[in-house]
């Protein structure tokens, strides 16, 4: 003990005066006199932190010691003496050349700009690659740290590659280098070389796809708006020249495509891919995944109208299209009607009707097998929702099931959409049945789980709390996220509005207004709601009955309804729980009518007074782009 207190006061005689006792000369008293210069060098006192590093690189200038010196004799402006310890250091280090790039450094410091290049020049002359003593990717990272000169780090590749590859002819060598020059291109901001680099790498390494993508994509998104579309505009142009150079390489136009995509230049992107299936002859497989992507951004009547002409040009054969392709496109044509069909909700019977007729075509012709399991589901909702026929629905699932084609995981979906469309009929008792078979045989799968929810959901409607609280409870904790959400949610709104001196009155009006919301059943919903709001006791279960009020409204296409009912939510004097998202759904709704000053003023309140909030930091990004900040 005695000894550690000597030791700790010979220490602090050390920070007051400046110097090391005889004691410290060992590893550990190195490593205490590095940290304390480097606090002198912190707080300002460059003079003394000299001191210290001139007596340890004397005792040994091993690298970390030696930047450190050097980097302090530059910040006291010595430049001469910082090149002299340079120089001593190219003549003891395993490499000089690498050290060559502190002088270099060190010189345009000081701002002599013409020794810097000269230094340069010479290093890159003067070094060869392909004898192993330095490689070109460790001078160069050097260069970039120690200079910023992303010309310099280039050409050191270039140099490398020209010393190991001879003849530009021999493309797949250079290619090595390929990678590391377009980064550093794209870094320097010097587009075309970084274009036709990434293109060299790609042409020999198509693996890299992702990856180059992946850059390009974080070079076009870039801080600002401006400089971001300009980079994009000067890509595109770049592509449609070489493109008219070189037409029979399906590299540069497969890279069109995407930076178009990357525009949300649909239209281009479109035509480029249809061109580049019928050149390359490639089975429509170009252009197919280009309409994924269109379809993909919700920009559904181009993506219908494109997928019409790729099955018409299968037909007339304008175009080879491989017959999987084929197939493939007509189940998500099918599928792009139907989405169409939920968005507009059900107010068009003819429209469904005729897309019935085009689901029970495509199901006799495509057959029953894993591709078309979306369809039978889809089918059936139509029947059940859209034409209010519940026989069948039922037995178009009833079919579905008796395949041998479908997996066990298909067919426990399929039970579960027969017992919602139960459910939506008021047929409780047997959906309830449906959903534990499906929970029984499925106790630890996503499937099993949903049916769980589904059952407790079912409980919760009916007005049995306590069950449908244990077991959303249990669900919390063992599913996956957007279950475990969901259950989490409704839970709450249980336990917050039961206790043992209540009747549950308002909350057993909620669950019933609930059912009948999932039944389509707005106007008698819209009763039950209100009724509670003229319940005094029921105080805590007002902002739940507006919100619910404003989703039912927006429903019945009454938008200005749905946001005063939002704004009782946001302004509810009780509870802020759904205050955060009462904001964000009317913000967007304010958006979408081209309201921006009102939107703002919402999107700034939510991100401002719910710091905590999930939905702050979207809000601010939204916020932002509608200030114009891109």
């Amino acid at each position: 003990m005695e000894l550690q207190r000597w030791l700790a006061g010979c220490l602090l005689l050390t920070m007051l005066s400046g110097t090391i006792p005889l004691y410290a000369q060992g590893d550990g008293g190195m490593q205490n006199r590095l940290q304390l210069a480097g606090r002198f060098m912190e707080s300002g006192r460059s003079e003394e932190a000299l001191s210290l590093y001139e007596e340890l690189y004397q005792e040994d200038p091993q690298t970390f010691v030696y930047k450190e010196y050097v980097k302090c004799l530059q910040a006291l402006g010595q430049y001469d003496r910082a090149e002299k310890v340079i120089r001593k250091q190219m003549r003891v280090a395993r490499s000089a050349t690498v050290v060559k790039v502190d002088l270099a450094a060190n010189h345009l410091k000081a701002g002599q700009d013409k020794k810097a290049e000269a230094v340069f020049d010479e290093m890159i002359r003067k070094t060869d690659f392909s004898s192993g003593g330095v490689s070109p990717k460790e001078l160069a990272q050097a260069v970039v740290e120690e200079t910023g000169r992303y010309d310099v780090a280039a050409a050191i590749y270039q140099t490398a590659r020209q010393m190991e590859c001879g003849s530009p002819q021999n493309a797949s060598c250079y290619a090595l280098y390929a990678e590391s020059l377009a980064d550093l291109y794209r870094l320097d901001g010097q587009i075309e070389p970084m274009l036709d680099e990434y293109l060299l790498l790609l042409r020999f390494s198509p693996s890299e796809t992702s990856k180059v993508h992946a850059r390009l994509q974080a070079f076009l998104a870039g801080k600002e708006k401006a400089a971001s579309k300009k980079n994009l505009e000067t890509l595109e142009r770049l592509l449609y020249r070489r493109l008219q150079q070189q037409s029979g390489q399906p590299l540069v136009q497969d890279m069109l495509i995407w930076v178009l995509l990357q525009g949300k230049e649909f239209e281009e992107a479109l035509v480029q891919a249809r061109s580049y299936s019928r050149r390359f002859d490639d089975g429509g497989v170009k252009w197919l995944e280009t309409i994924r992507v269109v379809a993909g951004n919700e920009v559904s009547d181009q993506a219908v109208a494109q997928y019409e002409a790729f099955l018409a040009a299968f037909h007339d054969k304008s175009l080879s299209v491989a017959p999987h392709n084929v197939r493939n496109a007509r189940v998500e044509l099918l599928n792009l009607y139907f989405s169409r069909l939920e968005r507009q909700g059900r107010k068009d019977p003819d429209k469904a009707r005729g897309l019935k007729q085009s689901y029970q075509k495509s199901l006799n012709e495509l057959g029953r097998d894993p591709e078309t399991f979306g369809m039978y589901r889809n089918l059936a909702k139509i029947y059940a929702y859209y034409l209010q026929d519940r026989d069948s629905a039922r037995l178009c699932i009833e079919n579905a099931l008796q395949t041998g084609r479908f997996s066990a995981v298909q067919k426990a979906q399929l039970k579960i959409d027969l017992a919602d469309i139960l459910l939506y009929y008021d047929k409780v008792w047997d959906a309830m049945l449906l959903y534990g078979q499906v929970e029984k045989d499925f106790k630890q799968d996503p499937v099993g789980f949903y049916a769980k929810l589904q059952n407790a959901r079912l409980s919760y409607y009916i007005g049995e709390f306590e069950w449908a609280r244990s077991q959303l409870d249990v669900l919390r904790a063992a599913t996956a996220k957007l279950i475990a959400n969901d259950a989490m949610e409704l839970s709450l709104l249980i336990r917050e509005n039961m206790n043992p001196d209540s009747t549950y009155e308002g909350l057993a009006l909620v669950a019933r207004a609930d059912f009948l919301v999932l039944r389509h059943l707005y106007d008698p919903a819209l009763e039950l709601l209100d009724s509670v709001l003229r319940m005094p006791l029921e105080g805590a279960l007002f902002d739940e009955v507006y919100y619910r009020k404003a989703h039912v409204y927006l429903a019945m296409d009454s938008v200005e309804r749905c946001l005063e009912q939002l704004q009782a939510v946001y302004d509810y004097p009780q509870d802020d729980l759904l205050a955060d998202d009462a904001l964000f759904e009317a913000a967007e709704i304010l958006q979408e009518q081209g309201k921006n000053e009102q939107a703002m003023e919402l999107y700034q309140r939510l991100f401002l007074d719910f710091k905590s909030s999930s939905l702050a930091p979207l809000a601010r990004q939204r916020y932002r782009s509608l200030r114009g900040d891109g």
